[in-house]
């Protein structure tokens, strides 16, 4: 697993997704979900194509599986725990809709990395529709509609879906997004004590707060005055995610963060093709020889995910709360602007979550 890969990936990703803004301006998506997912999709790969995508990826996935003897390798168990643990934590699922005939020892990796094969008629467009509609809505339980796009009349299509949930405590706050224009939006308020990062030499802050027993925080990066988050993704560097914590301070803070709740449908072939992942998208070029024997190719690349901060169960007290002595004045971090919201582990220093919030409002199924 290649810690530097995933956040050179999640860099590369999140400034394609944010060039390309939603109608309301507000994206969430998990770089941790597509690099595992596309690492699986390399393991079927021959020649170019297989090149191709473990240079972006910065990883050569033949390091986990020996392909020609079909067999897996002990390095592929920690690759494993960690998808374990996205599962767990982030409520995260996979699905592979194909056409194609699979090759049994393909099959096997599937089942391994718990992604259901789930097998359609491209040429049917109603059947594509109840299969890929039908297993989203019995996992989210949600109504939805227009789920592959205009573009998934093809061989192969994939659906990768993750979702992840932060509870906060809220009150109405002024917010202003990019354009100057102020809103009124429901806040998380809280007091505790916290670590801060904030550089001299840098154009932003971030707040980090734990969030579950397995060492994962959250991190709100705030432009300063002054900046956007244009100017902050320049700047940002998702590979010293681990060094920011280690520079940052603990402090009694004052933090205020807008509630919401983002859901994205992201369409990532323009963003793949942008950075230089092309074969497995075009019908003359892909080759997917240790996957199958027809002749197919990626039709479509989804990933659905949500994340939330709501207002259930949350603790202000921190446990210096109950020290003797007062309480110092808290610093104040308050989220009146747009912001980068990550969630990441710390112990392997790479992001799973990142979400721009640019208009909580929008953001907010209240």
């Amino acid at each position: 697993m290649s810690a530097e890969g995933i956040n050179s990936l999640t860099s590369l990703i999140i400034n394609e997704l944010y060039a390309s803004p939603t109608e309301t301006g507000n994206f969430v998506f998990s770089v941790f979900g597509l690099y595992i997912l596309l690492g699986i999709i390399n393991l079927g790969q021959k020649g170019r194509n297989f090149n191709q995508l473990s240079k972006c990826l910065g990883k050569d996935f033949r390091t986990y599986f020996d392909r020609d003897n079909w067999r897996y390798l002990d390095s592929i168990y920690k690759f494993i725990h960690l998808y374990d643990l996205l599962e767990k934590n982030m409520q995260a699922k996979t699905a592979m809709f194909h056409s194609c005939a699979l090759h049994q020892q393909y099959q096997e990796i599937l089942q391994k990395f718990d992604i259901q094969k789930i097998k359609v008629n491209f040429s049917d467009s109603t059947d594509l529709a109840i299969k890929m509609e039908g297993w989203i809505y019995r996992d989210t339980l949600e109504e939805i509609t227009n789920t592959y796009g205009e573009t998934t009349q093809s061989d192969n299509t994939i659906v990768f879906l993750s979702e992840i949930i932060f509870p906060a405590l809220t009150n109405q706050e002024i917010f202003v997004d990019e354009k100057g224009r102020r809103f009124i939006v429901q806040m998380m308020n809280e007091q505790s004590y916290n670590n801060i990062y904030d550089s001299p030499e840098q154009n932003f802050r971030i707040h980090f707060k734990f969030l579950k027993n397995i060492a994962i925080y959250s991190a709100v990066v705030l432009p300063k005055q002054g900046y956007t988050i244009a100017d902050v993704l320049r700047s940002f560097k998702f590979g010293k995610i681990g060094t920011y914590f280690q520079q940052s301070k603990w402090k009694y803070v004052h933090l205020k963060l807008p509630k919401f709740k983002i859901f994205s449908q992201n369409y990532l072939i323009k963003a793949l093709k942008n950075i230089g992942v092309t074969d497995i998208f075009e019908r003359n070029n892909s080759n997917f020889g240790w996957m199958t024997n027809d002749t197919v190719y990626i039709g479509n690349l989804i990933q659905r995910a949500n994340i939330e901060i709501d207002d259930v169960d949350v603790s202000v007290e921190a446990i210096e709360t109950k020290a003797i002595e007062p309480l110092p004045q808290p610093e104040e971090f308050h989220v009146t602007r747009p912001f980068l919201f990550l969630v990441y582990w710390l112990y392997e220093e790479f992001v799973l979550i990142s979400a721009v919030v640019t208009n909580p409002n929008d953001a907010q199924n209240l």
